[in-house]
């Protein structure tokens, strides 16, 4: 081996293209840049774009000499690059890490891509999976040897009233059901491979928090299957910015944590507080604060095991580990390319390994631009904290969402086993989106759909047994008190509607025993503002 030269740049990829050209994206940032070797030798490069996709230890760079483009292995997924200007597209994503990129050039006739015409094997990338109904996952297949002289497959389903396939491997479910998936090779039919789909929907009540139209904020119940409807159950009761919750975290004792999202000031601002499981009233423990600055959380979750205790909240591209005593943060993280939106508890593994003999907490952890991670973290005997990629996330990312929002804040997921739910806010399209992540099958996420038209955000993600409460006054039980409510407590003293047509309950807002003009007066001085509150309420 004979070293020509140090680079001028610091590179740990390279491809080179058919005239000479080399090409590299720089370690530990984005920018790509081509030279030659005479020009690299004299300290001369060529920079074309930025990738926005910083490079790892792990990557590989390859030129297609069939197309003129670049591809890249980073490092889970693969990138096409315009080598021109730097445009690029995400084509896939892997759950392992990929290196030693290459890409066989088509016009090649040496011996050592001859095409052969035995066929050893077919497979697929899945041999168990599943999709919702209406909703489809794609499979890929791959026929042995790679240089066969005809890979081509035909896909076939065993039950198409429960799942179709088409000749690209794409499986749409069709019906609550199970249905096996052949792929076979046209040149040898005795070789094929087969996968069991399972076709499922979606029925899962959820609660949440929801920012309303008005600017109200309650606390929700919904069904991820039938969005956008959902129920407002209380209401927070909002008094000042920093109650403004936006999400929660819950306890192994049952203990409720919840945190507000203040932005008034330009910065991110949370104060953290406890909730009451049988009035759903606030106790406000602290600001979230470092040093005794106020900073903020823009999604919580709970560590049951980290330092006996302790509350993990996102914050831009940094984690934090807050005191669930006082709000104080105890250590923060920075260790994310992008912004973080959203993060959830998984679940707790005994670890006994590199010296320790403790618990690890994991949890998922979603950015910006939709990256999945499934990461662990453990504290010694010092109360030093340490993090670890989970086996089944490869570099830390256990799946990619196809999404991306303009904003960390008013994000929240929640993991019940078996998905992973997210609901993210765009605050360019003003849309509150909910996406449900097989995290057993497919790692597929599938969006079932907005929150509807001014709803920012639906924080707060769980399954709380929420305490149904009587909001007094609200007759037609829509959250709100005012003129509506009044005429329909009127038709009913006048006989025009019956007690079934109302909230009964609602309705005596005086509090003497019965519904009459006398309740639909008070109503409306409340809703004109004439009275703050009713005499039953005393």
């Amino acid at each position: 081996m004979e070293v020509l030269y140090e680079m001028p740049i610091d590179v740990n990829n390279m491809a080179i293209d058919g005239e000479g050209n080399f090409y590299s994206i720089v370690y530990g940032g984005s920018s790509l840049y081509t030279y030659t070797l005479e020009g690299a030798a004299n300290g001369v490069v060529e920079y074309i774009g930025e990738i926005y996709y910083g490079t790892t230890y792990l990557n590989s760079l390859a030129w297609d000499h069939n197309t003129d483009m670049l591809y890249w292995a980073y490092p889970n997924t693969l990138i096409e690059i315009d080598p021109e200007t730097a445009d690029y597209t995400v084509l896939h994503y892997n759950m392992y890490q990929m290196v030693g990129l290459y890409i066989r050039p088509e016009t090649y006739t040496g011996e050592t891509f001859a095409p052969v015409d035995e066929v050893l094997s077919v497979e697929l990338d899945f041999t168990e999976n599943r999709t919702m109904v209406g909703t489809n996952v794609i499979l890929t297949e791959k026929v042995w040897p790679w240089n066969v002289s005809d890979n081509s497959v035909t896909w076939t389903s065993s039950d198409e009233s429960v799942a179709t396939v088409d000749q690209n491997g794409t499986v749409t479910g069709v019906a609550v059901g199970t249905a096996v998936i052949t792929v076979t090779s046209n040149l040898d039919p005795t070789k094929y491979a087969t996968c069991v789909i399972e076709v499922n929907t979606l029925d899962k009540n959820l609660t949440g928090i929801v920012w309303d139209e008005n600017g109200d904020i309650w606390w929700s119940e919904f069904n991820v299957g039938d969005l956008p409807n959902y129920d407002k159950v209380a209401n927070v009761n909002t008094t000042n910015e920093k109650q403004y919750l936006a999400s929660i975290a819950v306890a192994p004792d049952g203990t409720i944590y919840a945190s507000s999202t203040d932005v008034s000031t330009g910065y991110l601002e949370s104060a953290l507080y406890t909730v009451d499981p049988e009035t759903l009233a606030l106790n406000k423990i602290g600001d979230v604060n470092i040093d005794g600055k106020v900073l903020g959380a823009s999604d919580i979750a709970y560590a049951p095991n980290l330092l006996g205790g302790t509350i993990m909240g996102t914050y831009g591209q940094s984690l934090l580990v807050i005191d669930p005593s006082n709000g104080n943060y105890i250590a923060d993280y920075t260790m994310f390319m992008y912004g973080l939106n959203a993060i959830t508890y998984v679940g707790s593994d005994r670890f006994q390994e590199y010296g320790f003999d403790t618990y690890i907490d994991w949890f998922f952890l979603i950015d910006t631009y939709g990256f999945v991670y499934l990461m662990g973290f453990l504290a010694d005997d010092a109360g030093n904290v340490y993090y670890l990629e989970h086996p089944a996330a490869s570099g830390g990312i256990f799946t990619v969402v196809n999404y991306q929002t303009d904003t960390i804040y008013f994000g929240s997921a929640y993991f019940d086993g078996e998905f992973l739910y997210w609901s993210v806010y765009n605050e360019g399209k003003d849309v509150a989106t909910l996406f449900a992540i097989d995290t057993v099958g497919s790692r597929k996420a599938y969006n079932m759909g907005d929150f509807g038209p001014g709803i920012w955000p639906m924080g707060g993600l769980s399954e709380l047994d929420l305490p149904k409460t009587t909001l007094l006054g609200d007759v037609n039980g829509d959250g709100l008190v005012d003129t509506t409510d009044a005429k329909l407590i009127m038709q009913l003293d006048l006989g025009l509607i019956s007690e079934a047509d109302l909230e009964l309950a609602a309705a005596d807002v005086n509090g003497d025993g019965l519904v009459d003009t006398t309740d639909a007066k008070l109503v409306m001085q409340l809703d004109l503002g004439l009275i703050t509150e009713f005499p039953n309420q005393g």
